[in-house]
């Protein structure tokens, strides 16, 4: 296999990886159960800009208030049951 395949297959390899990770999930371990109280994720901080959430049933939270701008990349939600969505228009 000459070295260009190796790369692009390394590097491939290493973005499928990546989409399929999640770097932090909700523990709802702090108080006041905020998206932006850093206890309240498995790493002790908030998700900053691009970083994949997932977020278990099973916890209260997260509270995202008016003062804080949540940042993420995807957020996953796990669980199991129905979830009834309400669209509102504007």
């Amino acid at each position: 296999m000459s070295k260009k395949y190796y790369i692009a297959f390394s590097l491939i390899f290493l973005l499928i990886l990546a989409g399929n990770s999640f770097a932090v999930s909700w523990t709802d371990g702090g108080s006041g159960h905020l998206w932006s109280t850093g206890s309240n994720w498995s790493d002790n901080d908030a998700p900053l800009f691009g970083e994949n959430v997932y977020i278990n049933n099973g916890y209260t939270g997260p509270v995202i208030d008016s003062t804080v701008t949540a940042l993420s990349g995807i957020i996953r939600m796990g669980g199991t049951g129905t979830r009834k969505r309400k669209y509102r228009n504007k």
